[in-house]
């Protein structure tokens, strides 16, 4: 599923944003 790399992919950005802040 293409979908579930994509989320996992959102999931990876808001840990790094939520790092950053």
């Amino acid at each position: 599923m293409k979908f579930q790399r994509i989320f996992g992919f959102f999931i990876i950005a808001c840990a790094i944003t939520a790092a950053i802040t």
